[in-house]
């Protein structure tokens, strides 16, 4: 189990960190200006309906390893948007992480779509003025 941890570790900083900034560099070089977002979700700790959700369909890690991973995964993609100066939308830390905006352990309720609408709506209008008008 810890083995299958610290392959996907080793994975996410080393595959899926390669893969961002290749998607980074080649959209720059075609003239695109790449916007990147961390994901969010439900999955804390103490979030006992998100957890029986996880344990519902077998998983090799725990339910807290697999926190601890999906926080690298958003990690990795604020570390790429830092050191390659694109934009980065932190849905991770602007969604709280609960049944108001999310209703199961990744999916948004209505509330959640707006909300993740106007977030993503504010931030391209403030990154890119004039190309995106707010109504």
């Amino acid at each position: 189990n810890k083995i299958n941890a610290l392959r996907v570790v080793q994975k996410i900083n080393s595959d899926f960190k390669a893969s961002l900034k290749s998607f980074v560099r080649v959209s720059k070089a075609w003239g695109i200006s790449p916007v990147l977002m961390t994901q969010f979700s439900r999955f804390t700790l103490q979030d006992s309906f998100v957890r029986s959700l996880y344990y519902e369909q077998k998983q090799f890690l725990s339910y807290e390893e697999f926190i601890k991973l999906y926080e690298l995964a958003n990690n990795v993609v604020r570390e790429v948007a830092l050191e390659e100066g694109v934009v980065l939308i932190d849905l991770d830390k602007s969604i709280e992480k609960s049944s108001k905006y999310i209703y199961d352990a990744v999916h948004l309720n209505t509330a959640g779509s707006e909300l993740v609408a106007d977030i993503i709506a504010s931030k391209l209008h403030d990154s890119f003025p004039g190309n995106f008008i707010l109504k």
